[in-house]
């Protein structure tokens, strides 16, 4: 069985966390998930890459169409309001934000439950002796001559051979598993490229917000700079 190290800069260079610094064979640790990337039902996603996507286009399409400060006031008036209209949404269909919360000491790790991860919803706590294993799947990324470990998932699988997936666009995945490594839960590693459906669903919600961003800081420097 492979063993990490947490001295190992390309796994955990960059990870960070509250009361990492703090940490002791007691600590027991609260991580959030990450909640930005939860999916919605169609509808909702649709609107939510059109309507900042189309706002983007636009002043390029008809930019006599309002006066720059218009435009200006619409496009950031649409990244807030598409930032909250999708946190209410999301608190709507999954919960607050307390309710998903990653918890993990030397004996027991609780995650929450959800359709994401095929249970129902509400805090699943796994003791340390029903785990069987957790495989991390991961790729390397080589960049500027370093290389760096990106894991994508982490696979739970418990003494019932019943086996639970947590993704890295809906779980804290690298604090969770500096964590596991720290209080040294039984761990496989398995070298696998990252699923195309991650890589396709981040750019579907990231990038119209992120040309709207662009387009409105565009519009500042064009007209009030």
């Amino acid at each position: 069985m492979e063993k990490l190290s947490l001295d190992d800069t390309p796994w955990f260079g960059t990870t960070d966390f509250k009361g990492k610094k703090q940490l002791t064979s007691d600590s027991d640790i609260r991580l959030k998930s990450s909640r930005l990337l939860y999916p919605l039902p169609l509808p909702l996603e649709m609107l939510f890459f059109i309507g900042p996507l189309a706002l983007a286009i636009l002043p390029f399409i008809n930019p006599q169409l309002m006066l720059p400060e218009i435009w200006l006031a619409l496009s950031i008036g649409t990244i807030l309001g598409s930032l909250m209209l999708k946190k209410l949404f999301i608190d709507s269909i999954y919960g607050r934000v307390k309710e998903h919360v990653c918890q993990i000491n030397a004996k027991r790790l609780n995650i929450p439950g959800s359709h994401l991860i095929e249970t129902k919803a509400g805090p699943i706590e796994i003791q340390r002796q029903d785990l069987k294993q957790i495989c991390v799947r991961f790729w390397p990324s080589t960049r500027d001559l370093r290389t760096t470990y990106d894991v994508s998932e982490l696979i739970i699988t418990l003494q019932s051979d019943k086996s639970i997936s947590l993704k890295s666009l809906y779980f804290p995945i690298k604090p969770l598993l500096y964590l596991l490594v720290y209080f040294d839960y039984p761990i496989t590693l398995q070298k696998r490229r990252h699923s195309l459906t991650i890589v396709a669903r981040s750019i579907f919600i990231a990038f119209p917000l992120v040309a709207l961003v662009a387009v409105t800081g565009l519009l500042f420097k064009e007209y009030f700079l």
